[in-house]
């Protein structure tokens, strides 16, 4: 049986190192040494056995570093709106959200739109667009309905 439990200071040191949190480190290395243990056959007696649990835990890291990349990080919201930075960041999260949403509606939709919610009626945006009163009314409902479905999803 291989001798790991001289190498577990080094290997903390070196997994928070990569991860940058305590907690993750200690999984890390928790990990790492499980992996050791059931793969200890394939350790070559003679080498460095730091070496080779040093590599192990690198590995270990990227392969979990890879996975969190391709799954995504999965956050719960339900607790976030409780946070009082979360709080406060809220309304300029909607607005850059909103902002951008509409940075996708075609130009016509979104110059109606912003001329109605500056005040203007109606009439005053046909007016200044060249179009008739049956457009804008359109150009507006199509454009709330594109905003409502991409603030939705």
């Amino acid at each position: 049986m291989i001798d790991v439990v001289a190498h577990i200071s080094s290997l903390k040191r070196y997994a928070l190192v990569l991860t940058r949190s305590p907690d993750r480190a200690d999984d890390l290395v928790q990990d790492t040494l499980a992996r050791a243990i059931a793969k200890q056959h394939l350790f070559e007696p003679g080498t460095d056995l730091g070496a080779w649990l040093r590599t192990m835990l690198h590995r270990r890291h990227v392969d979990k570093t890879r996975r969190s990349v391709r799954e995504g990080v999965h956050v719960s919201a339900d607790g976030l709106i409780d946070l009082p930075c979360a709080a406060a960041q809220y309304p300029h999260v909607l607005l850059r959200e909103i902002l951008s949403a509409m940075d996708k509606l075609p130009a016509g939709q979104r110059k109606t739109l912003v001329c109605l919610s500056q005040g203007h009626s109606r009439e005053d945006v046909a007016r200044q667009m060249g179009v008739p009163l049956d457009t804008v009314r359109s150009r507006a409902a199509l454009a709330r309905r594109a905003l409502r479905a991409r603030l939705t999803a």
